[in-house]
């Protein structure tokens, strides 16, 4: 970690560890933003240009509490349900996660001269014509503007511009669009969306044809109606979309190589380069549930990067354990990616599946703990980071329902500094100030399923 970019988090108001995790990348400058799977936790430092320090208070205030600002930008995937969570926090609270993030540090990407939520204009054209001109020349631009009015336009409008009231966001003046790595765009198409707002719930479906949903495209078509959208809404740069990306945007792999659910059950099942005895499923369960007995953790059901992330550092030795870092200095990265989109199509196990712990007093204090932490001791509450259902927001903030054992050995390694993947330290300040009986506490708690 580069100390002359940290921020420490029992200096930042309670919500903005978040922000630390998710979007300010490892040595590099505070909040500058970082890809995390096929999502971008964009720049969000004070600039004017890359940042957000274009928006105003009002516009930042309204996206952390509705998760949506009109010419600015709305939630969607892991940001999603960390808007969720930040409803919870008083209208006070969110004022001070603003005035801190004013405070950081402002960052610019050289490549950047307009600022992303101030890019493109409304739709001129009459895609009635682009109806027609898509029978004698189905590629291009006229099959982008006829796929957009076929899926698109029903809800953003013909012109772009979306609905009144809002709900329906613009296309134009609005950062997923706009930005010159369209990696959230791409994503929105693919997952859609699906968060609760103050006014009630906020909907996009998934337009991906893969996942035989109704109105689903395929990944041609996908591509032909992202460029027709970077081109007349957003940064026109950036519309170099092709089948192939699409694939790499549902895969969350970016990296050389291919990575594929398919591909990550053969090392499962079978080990890989190592073998039978490097099988995922001997010490993790045939389905990823986790071995209470051996502290194995449950892997079915995280988050896809955020599993590939810990076999990255498993093999370069930031975290601690003899036997995986020798079966991940075996696999290719693309492996890691391919293990960990198996894993999170995997069912997490029922509630009944764990047995809570005998003593009701341990689970009550581990549950005050979650929720509230200690802040007289300086220990921030976990459901800050991994949301009050535990099931956690992104890849950087995995969900924590795991073995007792499993919980409590990784609490010790970081609190003995033994285990050293979190770039900000954010565990690692948590951990020291933890109590033995504290660590205990937790770890009970945390066995039980909501």
């Amino acid at each position: 970690m580069n100390p002359g970019n940290a921020v420490a988090a029992n200096q930042a108001p309670r919500g903005s560890q978040v922000c630390i995790g998710c979007h300010a990348p490892p040595e590099q400058q505070q909040l500058s933003g970082r890809l995390l799977g096929r999502w971008l936790a964009p720049n969000i430092t004070s600039d004017q240009v890359s940042g957000i320090g274009a928006w105003s208070r009002s516009d930042l205030l309204r996206y952390l509490r509705e998760g949506r600002a009109r010419g600015r930008g709305q939630a969607g995937g892991p940001m999603g349900a960390v808007v969720e969570s930040l409803q919870r926090l008083s209208d006070a609270e969110l004022a001070a996660i603003v005035d801190w993030l004013a405070r950081q540090p402002a960052w610019r990407d050289p490549q950047e001269q307009v600022p992303a939520s101030e890019r493109g204009r409304p739709l001129a054209d009459d895609l009635a014509v682009a109806r027609r001109a898509v029978v004698q020349s189905p590629t291009g631009r006229a099959r982008g503007a006829a796929l957009y009015d076929a899926a698109c336009a029903s809800c953003h409008g013909a012109d772009g511009s979306g609905s009144r009231d809002g709900l329906f966001p613009s296309l134009y003046r609005n950062s997923a669009v706009g930005r010159r790595t369209p990696y959230n765009l791409l994503a929105v198409l693919l997952e859609g969306v699906a968060r609760t707002a103050p006014e009630g719930p906020v909907m996009m479906p998934s337009f991906d044809g893969s996942k035989g949903v109704p109105g689903g495209l395929s990944d041609e078509d996908l591509a032909s109606v992202a460029n027709f959208v970077l081109t007349q809404f957003g940064d026109p740069a950036a519309a170099r979309i092709a089948a192939g990306d699409i694939g790499r945007a549902r895969a969350g792999w970016w990296g050389p190589g291919q990575a594929s659910s398919a591909r990550g059950q053969l090392v499962a099942v079978g080990g890989g380069p190592g073998g039978a005895t490097a099988a995922c499923f001997r010490c993790h369960g045939l389905q990823g549930e986790g071995d209470r007995a051996s502290a194995a953790p449950r892997l079915a059901g995280l988050d896809a990067h955020y599993l590939a992330r810990q076999m990255r550092d498993y093999a370069a030795g930031t975290r601690p354990s003899g036997v995986m870092a020798t079966i991940a200095r075996q696999l290719p990265a693309s492996d890691y990616q391919s293990v960990g989109l198996y894993y999170a199509g995997q069912a997490v196990p029922a509630a009944g599946a764990r047995k809570p712990a005998s003593d009701p007093l341990l689970l009550q204090q581990g549950a005050v703990l979650y929720a509230l932490g200690a802040p007289d001791r300086g220990i921030a509450a976990c459901a800050s980071c991994h949301g009050p259902d535990r099931k956690g927001f992104n890849p950087v903030y995995p969900g924590v329902v795991q073995p007792a054992a499993y919980v409590d050995l990784q609490l010790r390694l970081w609190r003995q500094r033994l285990r050293r993947n979190d770039p900000h330290d954010l565990m690692g300040e948590v951990a020291r100030r933890m109590t033995d009986a504290d660590i205990r506490a937790a770890a009970a708690f945390l066995e039980v399923p909501p």
